[in-house]
């Protein structure tokens, strides 16, 4: 499961379509942070109390030199973050850096980690190599495996709330194997939630369902926004007929989401939606967004990443809930994608150059 572009697209889909989006960026995988609402595409929300913002009005470098990141979480103090070197899928770290600066911290090893959560006490993370989902201490320790046994591939995204992690197992490249599922929070059998999903990914939890993309890897125009209650039941589609959807994000109201675009436009037809939790039209906030990917929301803006056609050319945008013009924050960053906000800042993982390998991605913020 290796990402098209950068963190949030499913790595499944690299040999189809990584090196349209961005060659060189992500074609590893085989084949993306993070608050309860499920990791950093979700929109973590942590609140800085009113303290100074750390942030500035250029990007600044949190992180450097890390081997290929692919997805971050938030909280009020740290950032935290996957690392799978490209070409390598049973290695990887999760790791951690202060927002005020300083140098970053290994949590753990990991066997080609891939999303990432966290709450109060810890870091959740799925392992593609391993095939578990799994949790450690937010300031390090025993690792605890939560889910063993899933195999190659099938973790894909992780949420976590007060009382259940949640997580997507992706199947196969083909067929509807697919599923949602969860355990407990403190261990315990997992359960399944909803099936017959084709290439699950995104996700997002609230107070009474899961939300997550199914992006349909055999045709760039079959790609579904989803639902299903906490206890499970019956799953209901909430949009149809996207075009690669890849990242997730929610507000009381509304499911936000981005689409990567078609293969026949080259992936410049790629956009940022919304569309109410109720079901109904989606309604589209920001098109011509090539190949866009992880996405974020705060009480007025939604934040997304363009990771752009080559190396080097993707940007960090935003633009009003209700749409209106589109503001670049960020722009020449190096395949961008996963990205979270808290109350002054945008963090965003950039995986890297080609021609580093993408052993040359970064942790990066500024000021929203």
């Amino acid at each position: 499961m290796r990402a098209l572009t950068a963190g949030a697209w499913p790595r499944k889909l690299a040999a189809a379509t990584a090196c349209v989006v961005a060659c060189g960026s992500r074609t590893g995988f085989d084949l993306g942070t993070g608050s309860s609402s499920g990791g950093s595409s979700s929109g973590s929300t942590a609140d800085a109390g009113g303290t100074p913002s750390p942030c500035g009005p250029q990007p600044t470098v949190l992180a450097s030199g890390q081997p290929d990141p692919v997805d971050l979480a938030v909280d009020a103090t740290h950032v935290y973050w996957t690392t799978q070197p490209l070409g390598n899928v049973s290695t990887g770290s999760i790791v951690k850096v202060a927002i005020a600066g300083g140098p970053p911290t290994t949590l753990a090893p990991a066997d080609g980690p891939l999303a990432i959560a966290v709450d109060a006490t810890s870091v959740y993370w799925t392992n593609q190599s391993g095939g578990s989902v799994a949790k450690v201490p937010l300031g390090g320790g025993a690792v605890t495996t939560l889910v063993p046994g899933l195999g190659f591939n099938d973790p894909a995204w992780v949420a976590v709330d007060a009382q259940s992690v949640y997580w997507l197992d992706y199947g196969p490249d083909t067929g509807a194997a697919g599923a949602v599922r969860k355990v407990p929070i403190g261990g315990g059998g997992p359960s399944t939630l909803a099936t017959g999903q084709a290439q699950p990914w995104s996700m997002a939890v609230d107070a009474s369902a899961v939300y997550w993309i199914d992006i349909a890897l055999d045709d760039d125009s079959a790609g579904t926004v989803m639902k299903v209650p906490l206890g499970g039941g019956s799953a209901v589609t909430l949009a149809g007929g996207q075009h690669y959807p890849s990242a997730i994000a929610l507000d009381a109201d509304s499911v936000y989401f981005t689409n990567g675009g078609t293969h026949a436009a080259n992936f410049v037809d790629g956009a940022v939606l919304r569309v109410s939790k109720g079901g109904g039209a989606p309604v589209t906030i920001a098109s011509g967004q090539i190949a866009s990917n992880g996405v974020a929301v705060d009480d007025a803006n939604v934040y997304w990443v363009s990771a752009g056609m080559r190396d080097g050319v993707g940007a960090v945008r935003k633009a009003a809930k209700g749409g209106g013009p589109v503001v670049t924050l960020a722009s020449a960053q190096a395949s961008p994608g996963a990205i979270a906000v808290d109350a002054h800042c945008v963090y965003w993982l950039n995986a890297g150059t080609s021609a580093a390998n993408e052993n040359d991605g970064a942790v990066m913020m500024i000021a929203k």
